[in-house]
């Protein structure tokens, strides 16, 4: 049995469909705008290997860069990929961090006068719906219009995958499987949408790029979600076999050999043994990463001593404590005036 256990498989999954060029090029075709794209030679585009998402994000974001000719220039576009339940305000600043790290990379390696072309997307799989607005120069407020000059400012494309219908996506089966898998597998009830997701797969013929692609749609279902057990898995590659000629082979291989049953054992024995190892304190980084977060989207910039002591709570009751405090105080200095009370204790 396959008792591998998937730390981050979210990330593993996107890069994983994403890097291939024949997938990447179907989803920019598809959700780039179409004047945008009358701009592009997608025979030039290349995946880059760099990532540039923080360390600490990683959890919670994933990133793909691709190099590509925009009206026969060098261009670049970004993917990011949103991981979180809830829409984050400072995404647009957390971009131009990372497109400045790849200008930076382009003058090491180019010797250019000019910058390239960075096209950001973010494609996002939370709960709520992004009402954030996409331009940067929307952090700053309300601001006097004498100070626009001294403003920096773009756009960048948003996909939100809470907001649109299956009908809405579009592209190859590979690809609408994928997006699918992201906009269900973190729903309440993820398990009632597999069904869906394989029937997309129906039509196909037997070749090695759907095997392979199944392998790794099969390992993400059963590693990114607590909420589909084995059972569910099974009904839906049963679903596969019945319904697709490519499938006998890979369903009996995952039903006979136990697969899934080991990736379910994996999964569990992975967390127990993760949390031996430090997977602690991963969940303490982002409980506070998740009352920092509430704070911020509710009252702004914070000051970095409350961060610096949020960050200094180790306590997983105390942060859930906080987080409660952080959605429900009127103010941010009430919200500090009962932190100081929890210190008390």
């Amino acid at each position: 049995m396959d008792k591998q256990y998937i730390q981050n498989p979210h990330d593993v999954f996107v890069k994983e469909v994403f890097s291939h060029k024949e997938q990447a090029e179907d989803f920019l075709k598809n959700y780039l705008p179409q004047n945008i794209c009358k701009l592009i030679d997608f025979d030039s585009l290349t995946i880059v290997k760099d990532s540039f998402v923080d360390e600490n994000l990683k959890t919670h974001f994933s990133d793909l860069l691709y190099e590509v000719q925009i009206s026969s220039r060098d261009g670049f576009i970004y993917l990011l990929f949103e991981h979180k339940s809830i829409p984050q305000r400072f995404t647009a600043l957390q971009l131009l961090r990372y497109m400045v790290k790849i200008w930076d990379l382009y003058l090491k390696q180019n010797q250019s006068s000019t910058l390239p072309v960075i096209i950001p997307l973010v494609i996002y799989n939370g709960h709520r719906k992004w009402t954030i607005k996409t331009n940067f120069s929307d952090l700053f407020g309300e601001i006097e219009k004498e100070l626009d000059i001294y403003i920096p400012d773009f756009n960048y494309l948003l996909y939100d995958l809470s907001t649109i219908s299956d009908e809405e996506i579009k592209g190859k089966v590979i690809l609408q499987a994928t997006l699918m898998a992201l906009k269900y597998l973190t729903t309440p009830e993820p398990g009632k949408y597999l069904k869906r997701i394989f029937s997309l797969f129906k039509d196909l013929g037997e070749s090695n790029t759907p095997l392979q692609y199944l392998e790794t749609l099969l390992s993400y279902i059963a590693s990114a979600s607590d909420k589909i057990d084995e059972k569910d898995i099974t009904e839906a590659i049963k679903q596969i076999k019945k319904e697709a000629n490519i499938m006998p082979t890979l369903a009996e291989k995952w039903i006979e050999q136990g697969r899934i049953e080991g990736r379910m054992e994996g999964r569990i024995e992975g967390r127990i043994e993760g949390q031996r190892e430090g997977r602690m304190e991963g969940m303490i980084l982002e409980a506070q990463e998740m009352v920092l977060e509430a704070l911020i989207e509710r009252f702004g910039l914070i000051k970095p001593d409350l961060s610096v002591k949020i960050k200094g709570i180790v306590n997983r009751e105390v942060l859930k404590s906080l987080l409660k405090l952080a959605i429900r105080v009127e103010s941010l200095s009430e919200f500090e005036e009962k932190l100081k009370q929890i210190d008390k204790f």
